[in-house]
């Protein structure tokens, strides 16, 4: 451990009380999870639904942490100081160093407090703040494999980007680090603002406003204002980038100005991928429902972007390529990454790190380095003429026109076979993005789609041109049972799977579509292209493996 805050410089942040211990203890970064406890590091125990942070204290001492949070009359806490008091009181101490335990009223509010006063301790580290309706976790992924390649650049783990997982992210600032790229995400409105408060970026930047989570916020209206509350941390001098072709950069703009961040001293740069959709095959444009208060808003004129694309051609499954522009400079790349969307992350990815330094020939060089975010459009070959497209990580309206972009390039030399998931969050515009998601696919004639959800019934509703095969399961393997006798839909329930998490998907439903999927494969000897696409909730990944787990080795990302 390199470098270690004394404990009574964070009481104050804090509002904690020592009640075990010296205010002399010194640690140097945090954690929630006792398993990840290092030396000098400080435990900060959260109350989930299924587990206490607080069984775990005594845990995260032996693994080296110094101090630990406790929650104020928390019917443990006497219990944990006895432990500790008896443990040091042996000739062979069960724990290796004095520690110290503090009170605060609330362990999650304290965590959240503690991350803004690391970031403040660590002002010299420069945050990057990424927000946005889809392409959030990869314009993050592409950030950081482009900054590290010259600086020490920390990142979001995985999709840790919620009330929880932007402070841990923060926990891995320190001296030697130079920037730190955080994914900002939102249920409603006030999170992101809570987020960009907690991390204060330098430099933010929302890659679109497509409408995710519109069923929650009511409007794309909302949906935008949820999204500019990013510049809610940001100080005089700091960098938002905005998409110059944003669908709604005139609420945007809106929002901005009504928060007079402009005369405030924010910087206002944009960055253009809309060279991306030019050269897609036609399979119908987004449908984006209008807030009430849109038509009084005029039309904001399309800016001059500072970072941009050109001439994109597609290649596939195998990517794009594309001259990537800044000021002056224009430079040519191959991008192994399929879909328009990679195209745009890629854009966004190169304004945050233009931004932050690298020359423009440098990012060109290291595009090629890039690799599939999982779960994403990642592209297996299972067998010769036999790719599996895993995109089972989430699913939005924006996300799967991408995916069916896609589809509808390789559709012209294989057949297709297409595996869509319920997408939620969309309220009461559920029917109508469902059913325009089912005819963009129907258009396409696959071999084969299998709807599963009670949303993506949808299916069954658009009229399928061609031989298209069709199947729908409900989710439940009872309740599939149940229509295929004829009875009507019973209520919508959960079900509980055997490792604790809950599904809307069972493992016998699961099991019945692989093997469909494995059945079609072995049937025929023509070149094949699989998408399997769903929301979080339904966990379509369990689908992929266990159509890669019937190849083995033979599976390799392409």
């Amino acid at each position: 451990m390199g470098f270690l805050f004394p404990l009574h410089e964070a009481l104050g942040p804090l509002s904690g009380s020592v009640v075990f211990g010296s205010t002399e203890t010194r640690f140097g970064t945090y954690c929630i999870d006792s398993r990840y406890a290092t030396e000098g590091s400080m435990f900060v125990p959260l109350l989930g639904q299924h587990r206490d942070g607080h069984h775990f204290i005594i845990d995260a001492f032996q693994g080296g942490a110094t101090v630990s949070l406790v929650r104020r009359g928390h019917h443990l806490v006497p219990e944990i100081i006895r432990a500790v008091q008896e443990s040091q009181s042996f000739v062979s101490r069960q724990l290796p160093h004095d520690v110290s335990i503090v009170e605060v009223r609330h362990t999650l509010v304290a965590l959240q407090k503690l991350a803004s006063w690391f970031r403040r301790n660590f002002s010299e580290v420069k945050v990057i703040g990424v927000s946005g309706s889809v392409g959030k976790t990869q314009t993050k992924e592409m950030a950081l494999t482009l900054l590290s390649s010259r600086f020490k650049a920390v990142g979001t783990d995985k999709n840790f980007n919620n009330e929880i997982g932007v402070p841990l992210t923060l926990s891995k600032l320190g001296p030697d680090v130079h920037f730190a790229v955080i994914e900002m995400a939102m249920r409603g409105r006030g999170e992101i603002s809570l987020l960009s408060r907690i991390a204060q970026p330098n430099v933010s930047l929302i890659t679109n406003t497509l409408g995710s989570h519109i069923g929650r916020l009511g409007s794309r209206t909302e949906v935008v204002r949820a999204k500019a509350e990013i510049i809610d941390g940001m100080k005089p001098g700091d960098t938002l980038w905005l998409n110059a072709d944003d669908v709604h950069l005139n609420l945007l703009m809106h929002e901005i100005e009504q928060k007079q961040a402009l005369s405030r001293g924010l910087q206002l740069k944009f960055f253009d991928a809309s060279a991306a959709a030019q050269t897609l095959p036609p399979i119908g444009p987004l449908f984006i429902p209008a807030g009430d208060d849109e038509a009084a808003l005029p039309p904001y004129p399309k800016p001059k972007p500072e970072v941009w694309v050109e001439d994109v051609v597609y290649q596939d499954i195998n990517g794009s390529v594309f001259t990537l522009c800044a000021g002056g400079d224009k430079r040519e790349v191959s991008l192994r990454l399929p879909g328009r969307g990679a195209v745009e992350n890629l854009t966004c990815a190169a304004a945050i790190t233009y931004n932050c330094g690298l020359e423009l020939s440098e990012i060109a060089e290291l595009v090629g380095s890039l690799t599939p975010t999982p779960q994403r459009l990642t592209p297996y070959m299972l067998v010769e003429g036999v790719i599996l497209i895993d995109d089972s990580y989430n699913s939005s309206p924006a996300s799967t026109l991408d995916a069916l972009e896609v589809l509808a390039q390789l559709s012209k030399r294989a057949r297709v076979i297409a595996v869509l998931g319920d997408m939620l969050e969309l309220g009461r515009f559920d029917a109508v993005y469902h059913q325009e998601a089912a005819r963009q696919l129907l258009r396409m004639k696959p071999a084969l789609a299998i709807g599963i959800g009670p949303r993506m019934a949808a299916l069954q509703d658009v009229e399928a041109a061609g031989s298209t095969e069709l199947l729908w399961f409900h989710g439940h393997s009872e309740e599939n049972d149940r229509l295929a006798r004829g009875f009507p839909p019973s209520a919508n329930g959960l079900d509980d799977d055997s490792d604790g998490r809950t599904e809307m998907v069972d493992r016998t439903t699961i099991a019945r579509i692989a093997e469909r999927l494995l059945q079609e494969i072995r049937s025929s000897d023509d070149p094949t292209v699989i998408l399997v696409k769903g929301s979080r909730a339904l966990h379509l990944e369990r689908v992929v493996a266990d159509v890669l787990g019937y190849f083995g080795k033979e599976a390799a990302i392409l």
